[in-house]
């Protein structure tokens, strides 16, 4: 089963075509399920319906409430085996590098033609890495390379901190995120207030200088 997950039409009126060509393109075995809401947050498809288990996941980096690299992190762990790849706008080494780090197959620029679409999806089914051929392939393998533990300091906060650090970067109020999150301004604030602490910084400003550094939230 290929599953699309998130806006990952937005800017480009031809990639339904395109998810059909490579849906065609497949043996019969494989069945396509569209998830291209640009609404759709984290993880919610596959939580929603336990029996879902898709082969891979197109997942789109720039989602809301939670960015496709952590929505992405968190189907890992509740379906290790499913193939992750990642489309985007941006062609930063660092972050398609933390894409791989954090489980992704494969990586490809919205740019792509539906002939590489096509060859992608069969590759990281077959078990291996792909990229968009514009990508600056080797600058990626070495920061894949690199100690994980050093990547970013990103990676030491929690799934609700990452989730509150993005909406704040996003401009929302306390109040606002609670509302988003469906939890308290209180809880929102101790989260808040824990993430700076850890990460030594003095204020919402500062949190979102980190937010936009750590790919966290466009810049």
């Amino acid at each position: 089963m290929l599953m699309a997950v998130g806006p990952i039409c937005k800017g480009r009126p031809d990639v339904p075509n395109n998810l059909n060509h490579v849906h065609m393109s497949l043996p019969h075995t494989y069945r396509f399920l569209s998830q291209t809401m640009p609404t759709i947050r984290s993880s919610s498809p596959v939580r929603s319906q336990p029996g879902l288990r898709p082969d891979v996941i197109l997942v789109d980096v720039a989602m809301p409430t939670l960015n496709g690299l952590d929505a992405g992190r968190q189907v890992k762990k509740i379906l290790p085996a499913t193939k992750l790849l990642y489309l985007s706008m941006k062609n930063d080494p660092e972050i398609v590098a933390e894409a791989f780090r954090l489980g992704a197959s494969g990586y490809m620029l919205k740019t792509c033609t539906s002939s590489q679409l096509v060859v992608a999806v069969p590759t990281i089914l077959r078990g291996t890495t792909y990229m968009s051929p514009m990508l600056p392939r080797e600058r990626i393998e070495y920061l894949r390379r690199q100690d994980a533990s050093s990547s970013n300091d990103a990676t030491r906060l929690t799934e609700r901190e990452r989730e509150v650090l993005q909406l704040l970067a996003e401009g929302k109020c306390m109040k606002q995120v609670g509302a988003v999150l469906n939890v308290t301004t209180r809880t929102v604030a101790f989260h808040k207030y824990r993430m700076m602490d850890r990460l030594g910084v003095r204020s919402t400003a500062d949190l979102v200088r980190f937010a936009v550094e750590n790919h966290r939230a466009a810049a």
